[in-house]
């Protein structure tokens, strides 16, 4: 679940992958470039790209993040895969009109991204999906605000040409 989402950036729309070095928003007026996926207190083990709303809070790995740094990933779309007779088909997942970030917290140089319970609309491509936060809510989750009870009206996109195999981006290298 959110393995990866789509910025705007100087050339237009980018894709981010875990991993990466990406632009955060960590105060109002403030970006910084962090490193996406938190590192895993488990020798050998996997980055942690994502973290539970509902278990961040208290969680020894994401605890403290998500009480002192919060941060906001400038984000137009995510992608979910759903497998079909020809492989897997990458579903864009678009927010809408307007401006709007995916809510992270982040530590160390670097950031997850939070994730919740699948908008109803989403649900039967994928339980889970990123908290989505307006521009018009932002400054309120980076100063240890609460989240707006209703996020964007959301829409599956299907990216022209991507019927085929997709290769999936390996989170251990």
């Amino acid at each position: 679940m959110c393995g990866r989402y789509e910025m705007k950036g100087p050339l237009g729309e980018e894709e981010a992958f875990p991993g990466q070095l990406l632009p955060a928003l960590v105060a109002p007026g403030l970006v910084m470039t962090l490193r996406w996926g938190f590192a895993s207190l488990l020798p050998g083990g996997r980055p942690h790209i994502n973290a539970r709303l509902e278990s961040a809070a208290l969680s020894k790995t994401f605890g403290a993040s998500f009480a002192l740094s919060r941060c906001l990933l400038p984000a137009s779309a995510y992608f979910e895969w759903r497998k079909s007779a020809s492989g897997s088909v990458k579903i864009r997942v678009g927010f809408g009109e307007g401006e709007y970030f995916l809510a992270g917290i982040c530590q160390n140089g670097s950031f997850a991204i939070l994730t919740r319970e699948a908008a109803p609309e989403i649900q039967a491509l994928h339980g889970r999906m990123p908290v989505i936060v307006p521009a018009a809510a932002a400054e309120s989750w980076l100063l240890r605000g609460e989240l707006p009870e209703e996020g964007p009206s959301l829409s599956l996109e299907p990216l022209p040409g991507e019927q085929e195999q997709l290769n999936f981006f390996d989170q251990t290298t």
